[in-house]
């Protein structure tokens, strides 16, 4: 129930973003939802759900982003995920601020992974001006529009946890 909630919420975040993102011009420099909710999901979840909703998540975003092979972001999402499981071990995130750091590094992350897994899997990738050298470059302005987001989202995943969780100790259990 969880994933699924999970899903139709990524579903929604995406659909609604990038019709007002292709319409003002402002694609590279928007926020990656999706990520946010990929980085709370690592930091939440167990591996199996967890990992089940983070490949849907990923395959969304690359329904909905042009111009990417099919499974780009599905597998950057997926890394984003494991390293989030393994980083939940040991490291506690809480509040506004430690969620809005986190998220500006895997934004730097999911960016670098983009590049090296584009460079692997993309024959076209270094040709005109969508190559390596734009991802870099906005690379840092995504993760300052990216990390603000993720204090309000979190917040908002967390209620949603809250509605659609059982409760273990509950009397109708």
């Amino acid at each position: 129930m969880r994933g699924l909630t999970y899903l139709l919420l990524a579903f929604l975040l995406l659909a609604l973003e990038s019709p007002l993102l292709h319409s003002a011009g402002a694609v590279r420099y928007a926020p990656d939802l999706a990520l946010v909710l990929v980085v709370h999901l690592g930091l939440t979840s167990p591996l199996g759900g967890g990992m089940m909703t983070v490949l849907g998540v990923g395959l969304l975003r690359d329904a909905f982003t042009t111009g990417t092979p099919i499974g780009l972001f599905m597998e950057i999402a997926v890394i984003n995920f494991l390293v989030c499981q393994r980083l939940a071990r040991r490291l506690v995130v809480r509040g506004p601020l430690g969620s809005m750091v986190v998220v500006g590094a895997f934004v730097i992350l999911s960016a670098i992974l983009e590049i090296l897994l584009s460079l692997m899997f993309v024959r076209t990738f270094t040709d005109g001006t969508s190559g390596p050298g734009a991802i870099l470059v906005a690379m840092s302005p995504q993760a300052l529009v990216t990390a603000p987001f993720a204090a309000f989202f979190f917040w908002l995943f967390d209620r949603v946890d809250g509605l659609v969780t059982r409760k273990q100790d509950s009397v109708f259990g």
